[in-house]
């Protein structure tokens, strides 16, 4: 009888110490919240020079700065971690269309993203394909890939790469491109 006892006794224990542990976890995921952020619009012309060689080629690079500390700051929150971050929209445009100007010019795109400067090991977040010869904005397919080694940096850096069909239609062909990331912050103690 005493050794039942005992044995009733840990496995409460263990089944209080069980629940304790998820209560926790709950509590911590009840006073995260996600955020939606704009990111700077970055406005760029591309040169038809830049784009005379049929192929794939790099149209634009760039580099991201998110203040992580104003965030913390707009929710009154000192200390915080970020997780599940990643892009939900991506927008490429033409500022001020004319008739003669649409991306006719390109049969697809990408958006990598990467930690330095360099496109190499830079990876595909989002593609836009079968492009229409009129068109003059793109919505890019954006992948659910995860981004936190990247919003984890001060900065990281974009490359908008197109496989191209024939030279711009103008000299320089005034673009921006807009965008929106997603995170989820948990506030440290």
């Amino acid at each position: 009888m005493k050794n039942q006892t005992k044995f009733l006794s840990v496995i409460a224990f263990f089944v209080i110490g069980a629940l304790f542990t998820q209560s926790c976890s709950k509590i911590e995921d009840a006073v995260s919240f996600k955020v939606d952020q704009d990111l700077p619009a970055h406005h760029f012309d591309l040169d038809s020079a830049a784009t005379s060689a049929k192929g794939e080629s790099l149209l634009y690079s760039a580099y991201y700065k998110i203040n992580i500390d104003s965030v913390f700051k707009a929710n009154d929150i000192d200390k915080g971690k970020i997780s599940e971050g990643k892009f939900k929209e991506i927008i490429i445009e033409i500022d001020n269309p004319t008739d003669i100007m649409d991306f006719g010019f390109v049969s697809s795109l990408s958006f990598r993203v990467g930690e330095n400067e360099t496109p190499e090991n830079a990876v595909v977040i989002a593609h836009a394909e079968g492009i229409s010869s009129d068109a003059i904005k793109i919505v890019f397919q954006v992948n659910d890939d995860n981004m936190d080694k990247y919003l984890e940096q001060d900065k990281f850096f974009f490359f908008v790469f197109g496989t191209l069909e024939r030279a711009v239609p103008v000299s320089k062909l005034p673009l921006i491109i807009k965008s929106k990331i997603q995170f989820k912050v948990s506030p440290l103690k």
